[in-house]
C-alpha cells in the first residue's frame, strides 16, 4: 500500500468509531491480498483497490456518495486507473456491502476475496 493510499484512507475515516476505520481497511487489504495469493488470481491491483476502497462510500458513513461511489471513483481517476478497472472495483464494492440475508455473493474471485476478508475482519476472526 502506498503512502498516498494510506493518507487517503486516513482522511476518509478520521474520527470514525463505527469499526469502518483506517485499521479495518488495512486489515481487509492485507487479508484480501493474502487470499488472492492463495487463489492465484491475475487481478491483484483490482483486489487491492477494492479492498482499499470498499468502505469509502458506505451508505452508513457517506450516504451522499454511496450511489455514485464518488470517493472511490475520484481516487481512482486521480491515480490514473483505467475505466475498465474502475468499473470492476465499483462492482466489487457494491457486492461486498453487507445487507444481512439479502447480501449479494460476488460473481468474481476478486470480489469473493474482498468480501471474505471484510467479513473475517468484521467478526474478529483474525487479529
Amino acid at each position: 500500500m502506498t503512502d498516498n493510499e494510506k493518507r487517503f484512507i486516513k482522511s476518509i475515516f478520521s474520527g470514525d468509531s463505527s469499526g469502518h476505520d483506517y485499521y479495518h481497511t488495512i486489515r481487509v487489504y492485507k487479508l484480501a491480498t493474502k487470499n488472492r495469493k492463495n487463489r492465484k488470481m491475475q487481478m491483484l491491483k483490482t483486489v487491492q483497490l477494492a479492498a482499499l476502497l470498499h468502505d469509502v462510500d458506505d451508505i452508513k458513513l457517506s450516504p451522499d456518495t454511496y450511489a455514485t461511489k464518488k470517493n472511490a471513483v475520484d481516487f481512482m481517476t486521480i491515480n490514473k486507473i483505467d475505466g475498465k478497472r474502475i468499473e470492476a472495483v465499483c462492482k466489487i464494492i457494491d457486492e461486498v456491502s453487507f445487507a444481512g440475508t439479502d447480501s449479494v455473493v460476488p460473481d468474481t474471485i476478486e470480489g469473493k476475496c474482498v468480501q471474505d476478508a471484510d467479513r473475517l475482519d468484521a467478526i474478529g476472526a483474525i487479529g
